[in-house]
């Protein structure tokens, strides 16, 4: 992949990237938990809400919450449940589920689970987006 910049190469990302060359992502700093759908500040139809994601090892259970918004500012936690990504263990998955939602502001949030059962927060993703 190559980056441009208005159509050009030779552009000095941050004052260090010369840019303009082909260049490989680097599969050692990708997120342990990434969530696909819904995207930020989607709105969605009320109803069931299937939600789906990526993780780096599908062998941890991933924690997942949903927390609604009371239209002042405040969360509260409404729904939270956990999934298993499908996948080799060690290996990158998808996990997906569903909730029945009715209208309103929503987040959501993911968190791998470790083999000692507790959440590890520096893996935590999260998703604003509306019902209704």
């Amino acid at each position: 992949m190559v980056i441009l910049v208005e159509g050009h190469t030779d552009f000095m990302a941050f004052g260090q990237v010369r840019l303009g060359q082909p260049m490989a992502r680097d599969a050692s700093l990708v997120a342990p938990l990434w969530i696909i759908d819904p995207q930020e500040d989607t709105s969605l139809p009320a109803g069931a809400v299937k939600f789906n994601g990526r993780s780096t090892d599908s062998s941890k259970p991933v924690s997942w919450q949903i927390l609604r918004d009371n239209g002042s500012g405040e969360k509260t936690s409404l729904l939270t449940g956990q999934t298993k990504a499908t996948g080799e263990p060690g290996q990158f998955g998808v996990f997906s589920f569903s909730a029945t939602l009715k209208p309103g502001k929503y987040e959501l949030r993911v968190t791998q689970v470790q083999d000692s059962g507790q959440a590890d927060t520096s893996t935590t993703d999260t998703r604003l987006f509306s019902v209704g």
